[in-house]
Order: C-alpha cells, then sequence, then structure tokens
C-alpha cells in the first residue's frame, strides 16, 4: 500500500487546465505560477501533483520527500530511477532523460505507488 511522509510541497501553484482526473501524475511549469501534467517521455517534472484542483484553483505539488505517484510501467524493484511518460505517470527511467523520482517497491503500470521525488531532476547517464 502506496503511504507518504516527509513531503516537501510547492505553495502558490495554480492548475493551468482542469487536472482534476490528474492526481498522483507529475507536473511541469506552464506559466507564471502555473502547472498543467508533463506530456513528453523524459522531460523534466518540478514534482508530482498530490490533489486534483480545477482550471486557475491551487494545485498541491510533491518536490521532494515521500508521496504517492501514479505508475505508467511495471516498476520491478526498490530504488530505481524513474522518468515520465507522455502522460505524466512514472516508469523506469532510460539513459538521457530526467530522473523525477527513486521507486520505494515494485509496482505494477496504473498502481499507486510511494515514490522518493529527487528534486533537481538529474539526467541519468
Amino acid at each position: 500500500m502506496a503511504y507518504e511522509g516527509g513531503m516537501e510541497s510547492i505553495v502558490g501553484l495554480k492548475a493551468a487546465a482542469d487536472l482534476g482526473t490528474q492526481q498522483f501524475k507529475a507536473v511541469k511549469m506552464s506559466g507564471d505560477f502555473a502547472v498543467d501534467v508533463c506530456s513528453v517521455a523524459g522531460e523534466r517534472a518540478i514534482g508530482i501533483l498530490q490533489d486534483n484542483p480545477a482550471l486557475g484553483h491551487g494545485a498541491m505539488v510533491c518536490k521532494g520527500g515521500v508521496c504517492k505517484a501514479l505508475l505508467g510501467a511495471t516498476v520491478s524493484a526498490s530504488g530505481l530511477p524513474l522518468q515520465v511518460d507522455v502522460a505524466g505517470k512514472l516508469i523506469p527511467a532510460v539513459s538521457g532523460k530526467n530522473v523525477v523520482a527513486l521507486s520505494l517497491h515494485a509496482g505494477a503500470a496504473n498502481d499507486i505507488a510511494s515514490v522518493l521525488v529527487q528534486p533537481g531532476n538529474e539526467v541519468l547517464a
């Protein structure tokens, strides 16, 4: 079962679109103080959306620590670097892509998993 703890969030962000069905997906900046779901595989994310805001409403984004995230593929073990897919879900990272988080346990596609969000999005060598 997924859990969260020691989560750091970013204050003052708003949804750039209706994110009512996007909870636990990776988000990126999309204008001044606005976020939207990541839509390019391996792109840089600022964190993981923890709520489901409507357009223009406040968005709770985990920028560090342990939080819940939606998986887009099978994650076979804990400690694996994770990147975003084209739907903002987290998948095992491949070379040259931005690492958003580390897995804390194994999971299947569309599972809600606990991840350790890595500020800075290092690129996997």
